[in-house]
């Protein structure tokens, strides 16, 4: 019994499944195994570089922007060119394409299109019409030849849009920009001067937006005041007065010369007009004034004389130099209290009366020998020829003595 059931446990003994215990020495595993790993090996790579594997059959991913859409796509195209043509996407002259037509594309490449349309740029009331394939207002602006400053605002206007009667009327305008002008202000700060622009309405907003405590100064205009092109702001510390004034610029004297005028001699062309300027002072301790800006506010007209240039002739010299050494020694600044005054011994009121007739008003009221040698000179001559009895009745003496012509030459 005992051998019958060690026969039967014998008999239950059975086989495992071919290849169970010796898989490893089937002749299939090596391949198996190498395929599974290069399988996973490449799906791992495809992922994780993604569609950069398709250049490896010369196709390339490019993405396509135009007007605002955004298009993926494969293409085998060489340049930026070939795409647009087999897309049949036609370029007219004013339409932008970046990056240009002759760029060979590469992977992951990208082209943004920006077609022409046409556009209204209102500037200050002004309307400008042009046709631009600029996306960015301030690019529509520039290509428009507009100048603008940096604080200048330029944006789309999309306060309403462009109804179909206002496209019909404007030529079927796609868009509408709109410039709104600072203004130049000139703003003196604690006495420094700055040249901006700004689209503050008053005073207070311009000091606001410049950060300016505007509780703690003394300011003028005052800050309720519009601001206005070209206006000049004032701005101080608290305890200090700021006071305009308005003061006359006298006209500066300009001189002609005339060759047919004798040397010395001169005539009033023009008399001249005081201008008119506007001085801020800021007042400090004492009183004391200091100015922060004068601003001309009309200039003024100058007072032209023109001078004679033409030489004395030699006889006149002559005439003249004996006559002054006659009457005073050839003194010109001589004054000896009698009532008769420098080289030719002139009356006060001789002088004044003879003056305005000469063509020297500004000659009045000046004393003989404080008159220049050449205006003493000119007198002199003027004198005798608006005498009917030349030096004659002017220096009798002298010229009985010197035997004088009754006129100068």
């Amino acid at each position: 019994m005992n051998n019958t059931t060690a026969k039967s446990s014998t008999k239950r003994q059975f086989k495992l499944p071919f290849g169970v215990h010796n898989w490893h020495k089937h002749p299939m595993v090596l391949p198996v195994t190498v395929f599974f790993v290069l399988f996973f090996f490449g799906l791992g790579m495809f992922v994780s570089v993604g569609a950069t594997t398709l250049r490896s059959n010369g196709t390339n991913i490019v993405t396509i922007t135009m007007n605002g859409e955004k298009q993926v796509m494969p293409t085998r195209a060489e340049t930026v060119g070939d795409l647009l043509e087999r897309l049949e996407i036609e370029i007219d002259e004013k339409d932008v394409v970046e990056p240009s037509t002759d760029t060979l594309i590469e992977d992951n490449f990208r082209i943004n299109i920006y077609k022409s349309r046409a556009l209204v740029i209102v500037d200050e009331g002004e309307s400008i019409y042009i046709e631009s394939a600029e996306p960015e207002p301030r690019d529509v602006i520039k290509e428009a030849g507009i100048d603008v400053h940096p604080e200048d605002i330029v944006e789309r206007d999309v306060s309403e849009p462009i109804g179909a009667l206002d496209a019909l009327q404007e030529g079927l305008i796609s868009e509408r920009i709109i410039i709104r002008r600072s203004i130049p202000i000139m703003l003196n700060l604690f006495g420094v001067d700055y040249e901006l622009r700004t689209h503050a309405n008053t005073v207070e907003e311009l000091l606001v937006e410049r950060g300016v405590d505007v509780a703690n100064i003394s300011v003028l205009p005052e800050l309720h005041e519009r601001l206005s092109e070209e206006e000049a702001v004032f701005v101080t510390d608290p305890d200090k007065e700021i006071v305009m004034e308005e003061e006359p610029i006298s006209p500066p004297t300009e001189y002609t010369d005339d060759d047919t005028l004798m040397t010395g001699q001169t005539r009033l062309k023009t008399q001249g007009e005081d201008g008119r300027k506007v001085v801020v002072y800021e007042i400090g301790d004492n009183d004391s004034r200091s100015v922060l800006q004068e601003v001309i506010v009309t200039h003024p007209k100058p007072r032209i004389i023109i001078r004679g240039t033409k030489p004395l002739s030699r006889s006149n010299d002559a005439i003249l130099y004996d006559l002054r050494m006659c009457e005073s020694g050839g003194n010109y600044q001589i004054n000896t209290g009698n009532g008769f005054y420098g080289a030719y011994q002139f009356m006060i009121s001789t002088w004044d009366r003879v003056a305005p007739m000469a063509g020297r008003p500004d000659l009045v009221g000046v004393r003989p020998d404080l008159a220049s040698p050449a205006d003493q000179d000119f007198m002199v001559i003027e004198n005798a020829k608006l005498s009917a009895g030349g030096f004659h009745s002017q220096h009798p003496g002298c010229s009985r003595s010197l035997n004088l012509p009754k006129f100068p030459n």
